[in-house]
């Protein structure tokens, strides 16, 4: 049966990844999370702030361990997608709204918001493309609001080994921005702003 590959028949209702779902709505009922909806997964609506975090940091293990973005599995990904809703009181309905192409296959992503104006969102993108041939592994990109579009500003040319994850440090107030990359070890990037 062909059935469209929605965000919400993917999340709530494919029969492929059944097991993998009830994992997830366990581990949400062990924190206290009872409501299973899009607007919980993917916005953490309705839940507490001290764990917003975990619910979509679950949501993302959900999604990596699923290997299925689109009805291809995730490490074959090599775009990102940016959707938006048009209307936040109804996270039923998403529009895509941005397009960014990274060449190599993609294992993880993390968004940092950028609560002050003087600095544009960035979205960093770590491939664990096996290939140490193949180049940087991390990708960095900056949103430009005269041409709204992601731009890619970075490549970390020293991260040559396959990503397993990465995270942005919350930015408290700094001049600059951290960035946690786990590859066959651990380490943090200070990336500064271009004035």
């Amino acid at each position: 049966m062909n059935v469209p590959e929605t965000i919400e028949h993917f999340l709530l209702q494919c029969r492929r990844f059944h097991s993998h779902r009830v994992v997830l709505h366990s581990q949400l009922l062990a924190l206290n999370v009872t409501t299973f909806d899009l607007p919980t997964l993917l916005a953490a609506a309705d839940v507490p702030p001290s764990r917003q975090h975990t619910v979509i940091r679950l949501t993302c293990a959900f999604l990596r361990k699923t290997g299925a973005v689109g009805g291809r599995g995730l490490t074959e990904v090599v775009q990102v997608r940016i959707y938006e809703a048009p209307d936040v009181m109804n996270l039923n309905q998403w529009s895509p709204q941005y397009e960014i192409n990274c060449k190599l296959q993609c294992s993880c992503i993390s968004w940092n918001p950028s609560p002050s104006r003087l600095h544009a969102p960035l979205i960093a993108v770590g491939s664990d493309d096996p290939n140490p041939s193949s180049g940087p592994k991390v990708f960095i990109y900056e949103f430009s609001a005269n041409t709204h579009k992601w731009n890619r500003v970075e490549s970390l040319v020293s991260v040559t080994d396959p990503v397993h994850d990465l995270a942005f440090a919350p930015n408290l107030g700094r001049s600059y921005h951290l960035l946690g990359i786990a590859t066959k070890d651990v380490r943090v990037v200070t990336l500064r702003p271009i004035k």
